[in-house]
């Protein structure tokens, strides 16, 4: 793996003392999280399960429209995590036809989560830790997916061009939860999710008589021991293996796991139009109108998210797509 992409990673090395390649650094800060994560991940990203069903559905529904498979379909589900995406596919008008799924994922407490899932112990898969190098040239896939996972990839031109050496002619690339790069710093956007946050904004006074704040801080003081977050364990792991020596602070993290947020650039749709050569969009849809998913929102501003996503707006936070595979595989391309 080179260093395309990582360049803002750089200070973050330097100043806490990391003595490996950005590379290196990128790789190993990005397992340890997922490692610690994976315990986490279907409390914190409840939203998820609530809201993204519609999109899944909506998106495989527009697909099959113009493009409806004629035989078993193989799924290779690309950064599944603990499952969520592949449950939510299934879901859909794919599921009495796929036969197979590929799940692949780099952390190991990811998939061992994800092979506790019971919508998966009801069609034939295969758990497969890596990355898409780590995949044989064969079988190719009907089905490629990703869901909240192209902005922790830096080099997206090698990421597309391996996904479309093992993507079958005809199929669909499907993509969900995305920050959508070509609205991230559009002003309506920005004044919708600044409304929304002057809505939920807490009084300091509340905040000191919250139930829980005064029981965390009693049991603090009586067991002289301070809750831990997932993300403390991510510094001690990393700490203790040397690849910092010092700790790394929330956003300094987020800034290289979460590579394209933090950078400012996000997935662009313009971008993978370039990076799908002989692909075609067949559907795409933008939602979190207000920076946060339906799920989160009061209802009079779910109202407003419903009104957007029924005018086809493009500026949400989040963005996705179904494309078509016009052109084939890209055997023999160099890498």
């Amino acid at each position: 793996m080179g260093n395309a992409g990582l360049e803002s990673v750089l200070p973050i090395i330097e100043a806490k003392g990391g003595k490996v390649s950005p590379a290196e650094f990128h790789e190993s800060v990005n397992r340890v999280f997922h490692s610690h994560e994976s315990a986490v991940y279907d409390r914190i990203h409840k939203d998820m399960r609530l809201t993204l069903p519609r999109h899944f559905r909506d998106l495989v529904n527009a697909f099959l429209s113009c493009h409806p498979f004629d035989k078993p379909v193989r799924v290779l589900d690309i950064g599944c995590g603990t499952g969520l995406s592949a449950e939510l596919l299934l879901q859909t008008a794919l599921s009495d036809r796929v036969t197979d799924i590929d799940l692949l994922d780099t952390s190991d407490e990811m998939l061992r989560r994800c092979a506790q899932r019971p919508a998966l112990q009801k069609v034939k898969h295969r758990l497969v830790q890596g990355t898409l190098d780590d995949l044989p040239p064969e079988p190719v896939y009907d089905v490629i997916q990703t869901c909240s996972v192209l902005h922790h990839i830096p080099d997206l031109d090698t990421f597309f061009r391996n996904l479309r050496s093992r993507h079958r002619a005809g199929g669909m690339f499907l993509h969900l939860q995305d920050p959508n790069g070509d609205f991230m710093d559009d002003p309506e956007l920005r004044y919708r999710t600044e409304k929304l946050e002057s809505t939920q904004r807490v009084p300091q006074w509340r905040k000191r008589i919250m139930p829980q704040r005064i029981w965390r801080r009693l049991r603090a003081t009586v067991t002289g021991k301070h809750p831990r977050s997932y993300i403390d364990l991510v510094n001690e792991d990393l700490l203790r293996s040397g690849v910092i020596t010092e700790p790394l602070t929330y956003n300094e993290l987020w800034s290289v796991t979460d590579i394209h947020i933090y950078n400012g650039k996000g997935i662009s749709l313009r971008t993978l139009r370039r990076l799908l050569p002989g692909y075609e969009m067949v559907s795409t849809r933008s939602y979190s109108f207000f920076g946060t998913l339906n799920s989160e929102m009061p209802l009079r501003f779910r109202r407003e998210e419903e009104r957007l996503l029924g005018a086809g707006a493009q500026n949400g936070l989040h963005i996705a797509a179904a494309w078509w595979n016009g052109s084939g595989p890209a055997a023999g391309e160099e890498e």
